[in-house]
């Protein structure tokens, strides 16, 4: 979509400024529109969640971490999964509590995610539940952590409210360098800072 195509939709001066604007307009603006459509793999059925549904389940995501994270301000919040509706639930519902969102590839290997994982320090681990070579070595670790992308599902919803900090570290992001060393990109709301491995 162009600039002039979006700006047709949303003029460019409402257009959200912030993550919190962002769920607030999918909220109070766009609640009846589809968000998110998938083929659930066991049905084989189109499924389809719609704005105000996201964010009502970002909004029991954040209410799950207030529950399970003591001080969860700050606290590291890790999402091992491939991408599915839940991976955005999870990521949004964690910066909408104040924390911090580690997203690592789950298709590293087991010393790979350990170091990261070392470096995280994980309050709580989302995963996918899919083996991807190390689920023994991984729950041996972590196992008092772990917790399904979708275990947000019985929490009510929090107030939507802004616990955003826009001056504090908001997502760390594993990467690989051409030189195969792990480097660890701190995202900030306001740019990105690059921190080498040691």
């Amino acid at each position: 979509m162009t600039r002039e195509e979006c700006c047709a939709v949303v003029a460019e001066k409402d257009m959200p400024m912030t993550v919190y604007d962002m769920i607030v307009a999918m909220q109070e603006k766009y609640a009846g529109r589809p968000a998110f459509r998938w083929v659930d793999d066991a049905t084989r059925t189109v499924q389809e969640k719609t704005y105000g549904q996201f964010v009502a389940d970002i909004r029991r995501m954040t209410r799950y971490l207030q529950a399970n994270v003591a001080d969860v301000k700050g606290q590291r919040i890790v999402i091992l999964s491939r991408t599915n509706y839940e991976y955005g639930v999870v990521t949004f519902g964690t910066v909408m509590a104040g924390a911090i969102i580690v997203t690592l590839n789950q298709k590293k290997t087991w010393p790979e995610l350990e170091y990261e994982l070392g470096l995280s320090e994980p309050a709580l681990i989302f995963t996918d539940g899919i083996d991807y070579g190390y689920a023994d070595e991984l729950k041996a670790a972590y196992g008092d952590k772990l917790r399904p992308m979708n275990a947000y599902e019985g929490s009510a919803p929090a107030e939507l409210a802004n616990r955003i900090d826009t001056n504090a570290l908001m997502m760390l992001m594993f990467t690989s360098a051409s030189f195969q060393v792990s480097t660890v990109w701190p995202f900030f709301t306001y740019g990105v800072k690059r921190s080498p491995r040691p």
